[in-house]
């Protein structure tokens, strides 16, 4: 699963980010096992913090089981 959380303003990249850690943690129950992350989609805390939450959330929702993709690239000023 990969979400690009952007939207350009001015030239700018900013967060664009309406409802979307309900889609990871649902994404996560219904079954998805690989989610991608980047410093330019804004997602990589959000996907962290909801990764963690499902894993304690129940004993079967293991960590290891999860794959988190990331990206390394240039970052826009």
């Amino acid at each position: 699963m990969g979400t690009r959380l952007e939207e350009a303003k001015n030239n700018k990249l900013t967060p664009f980010l309406p409802c979307v850690p309900v889609t990871y943690r649902k994404a996560l129950d219904t079954g998805y096992r690989h989610i991608d992350c980047a410093s330019l989609y804004f997602n990589e805390e959000m996907v962290g913090k909801e990764l963690a939450e499902w894993v304690a959330s129940a004993p079967e929702n293991r960590r290891e089981d999860v794959f988190v993709t990331s990206k390394v690239g240039e970052k826009f000023d």
